[in-house]
């Protein structure tokens, strides 16, 4: 183990349909993962994902009215956004 690798000594045991492990497991081989590392890595990023729709960002009226500026300012022209908007929607294809 290398020394900047935190060590692994934390476990946690799961209850799982049969079939729900062959799905873990196909989906681990598909990334050329273990079983273990899939689980914890798909783990992971759900936990950051749900945390990230929690976080709250604080702003005086300033902040605000900065960030409302933003957002409302239109894109300046480029040649990706023109590209992208040939491109027809998936729900018209």
């Amino acid at each position: 183990m290398d020394a900047r690798t935190p060590r692994r000594d934390q476990r946690i045991d799961l209850r799982l349909t049969r079939e729900a492990k062959r799905t873990l497991q196909h989906a681990a081989a598909i990334k050329h993962k273990t079983l273990s590392e899939f689980v914890i890595d798909s783990s992971i990023n759900a936990a950051y994902e749900a945390m990230s729709e929690r976080t709250v960002f604080l702003l005086n009226d300033k902040q605000w009215a900065a960030i409302n500026k933003e957002l409302n300012r239109p894109p300046k022209p480029n040649a990706g956004l023109r590209r992208l908007m040939k491109v027809k929607p998936v729900w018209e294809r």
